[in-house]
């Protein structure tokens, strides 16, 4: 368990411990197909009995490649499961593929 004393300052020397089935922050990448101007990616936040919807200040993307015929990208549609990314014009052959992160604290 955890103990928090109103007025402390909470930084970078502070641990949070056993925070066992919880997820309070996650990342991955995710690969927008041929043919296809979006994926919905699950975020995993919070836990099953209790998922967590993050605020879009809390996502961060990121191409990792040049994304193809496809100049724009932005996510939307965020849910306590998943958001989704999309770009502006279908990435063709070379794919259009991110990294991203989320946390919800």
């Amino acid at each position: 368990y955890a103990i928090y004393t109103a007025g402390v300052t909470l930084n970078s020397a502070c641990q949070i411990r056993n925070n066992i089935g919880y997820v309070t922050e996650n990342g991955g990448t995710a690969t927008i197909a041929s043919g296809q101007t979006s994926v919905v990616v699950t975020h995993g936040l919070g836990d099953s009995g209790s998922p967590r919807t993050p605020n879009a200040k809390d996502i961060s993307i990121t191409p990792t490649n040049s994304m193809g015929s496809a100049t724009k990208f932005y996510f939307d549609t965020i849910t306590s499961t998943t958001f989704t990314i999309r770009v502006n014009a279908d990435p063709g052959a070379t794919t259009a593929t991110f990294s991203w992160s989320a946390r919800c604290l």
